[in-house]
């Protein structure tokens, strides 16, 4: 099941609800998404070592829940859509420094869509809406 939302487009990115945390990923066209795999299916606040992959939106969502989540565009310019994929797929397949605070999925995803790695947490998320200022983890 999916929540309802128009078809996404290249540089967007996709917000993926699984059962304790969000998975985030890039989509790059053509039904694919890139994004930073999750260490063992886990969450661990210790560095691991990881790496990017390129796969179906389809097969990476599997029966969760999805939507786009661009709501950051007001806050920060996206880059060009070709520039976004171009970064994205430029990190498939390279060894990167999971964690899951400093270094995770949504850090990945913001970074190729903004140009600055953001983790945007419940509190910081409260803290937006009431208009105050954001904080970032910069790469």
């Amino acid at each position: 099941p999916v929540l309802p939302h128009p078809p996404p487009q290249r540089g967007d990115l996709i917000e993926i609800f699984r059962d304790s945390y969000q998975h985030w990923a890039v989509y790059v066209g053509d039904g694919s998404v890139v994004h930073l795999v999750v260490p063992s299916k886990s969450r661990t606040h210790f560095p691991q070592l990881n790496s990017s992959q390129e796969e179906t939106l389809r097969a990476v969502v599997g029966n969760d829940q999805w939507q786009i989540n661009n709501s950051l565009d007001s806050t920060y310019r996206p880059r060009p859509a070709d520039v976004i994929v171009t970064e994205a797929r430029s990190w498939v397949g390279r060894t990167i420094t999971y964690h899951s605070i400093r270094r995770n999925c949504e850090h990945f995803a913001t970074e190729q869509r903004y140009g600055v790695s953001l983790f945007c947490t419940f509190l910081e998320k409260v803290r937006l809406a009431a208009g105050c200022d954001f904080f970032y983890y910069s790469s």
